[in-house]
């Protein structure tokens, strides 16, 4: 594993000046999935999807290093430049002799995996049920909430509404639940207070997101990880991960009612 590690950092090395090449976009995930959060694979590839325009991906980079990094003066600072650039228009669409990005063209809402915790007891979204989920906020050594450069508090995901996320429960590589997102995230850890009764889970996970069962099925016949094409050391640090293109034709195909 160190070897693999060593080699991929080398050739990261090689491609520092070309970030956005779709081969150093390769290697810096790569060497991601092998050490969540590592620094210099963070920066350069948020940095290589921002000069290919994904600058949405680049956040969920960033954001995914910050959890691991949260002083890292260089990833708030991208964070700030790419939350920015994800508000712009999207590109129009290529030229015929355009070339087409592997994994990343279909049709249908943008898909995401989301970890929870997984207690073996029972819980689900029943197909059409509503209910709601958390993602992680960020306080300071001195317990002080962290804040992005345009004042709101840090962590936000960047779903939208109608996205399908996969639900993955830590610890099992499985995926069993998928779930529609029915109203933006709102920052509301009084909320989360309220539900679960525990002021440290609030301030752990105040982001609050609403969503509706699409499909459930048991832990037993649920999809792996691994079938839907992610690697399970990309989720050993991460609270949530955008697909691909075809990765998320894998979730519809597997989970999709």
């Amino acid at each position: 594993m160190t070897a693999d590690l060593d080699e991929l950092r080398v050739r990261s090395d090689a491609l520092a000046d070309r970030l956005g090449d779709d081969g150093a976009l390769k290697v810096n995930r790569a060497i991601l999935a092998i050490e969540p959060g590592h620094v210099v694979a963070t920066n350069r590839l948020g940095a290589g999807l921002m000069k290919a325009g994904r600058a949405k991906e680049a956040l969920e980079v960033y954001e995914a290093g910050l959890l691991v990094h949260p002083d890292n003066a260089i990833m708030r600072d991208r964070i700030r430049q790419a939350r920015h650039a994800a508000t712009l228009p999207d590109p129009g669409p290529p030229s015929a002799g355009g070339a087409r990005r592997k994994g990343t063209a279909s049709a249908g809402p943008t898909a995401w995996i989301k970890a929870l915790h997984y207690d073996d007891d029972g819980w689900t979204v029943e197909p059409g049920k509503e209910h709601w989920i958390s993602d992680p906020g960020q306080t300071d050594a001195d317990g002080n909430r962290v804040y992005t450069a345009n004042g709101a508090p840090w962590g936000e995901p960047s779903w939208k509404v109608g996205d399908h996320v996969g639900l993955y429960f830590g610890g099992t590589y499985k995926v069993p639940v998928l779930v529609e997102i029915t109203s933006p995230p709102r920052f509301d850890p009084a909320f989360v207070e309220r539900e679960t009764g525990s002021p440290e889970d609030a301030e752990r996970w105040p982001w609050v997101t609403q969503i509706r069962g699409i499909n459930a099925v048991s832990i037993e016949s649920a999809p792996l990880l691994t079938d839907l094409g992610i690697d399970n050391r990309s989720m050993g640090r991460r609270s949530r991960k955008k697909l691909d293109g075809e990765q998320r034709e894998r979730l519809m195909r597997l989970l999709g009612a």
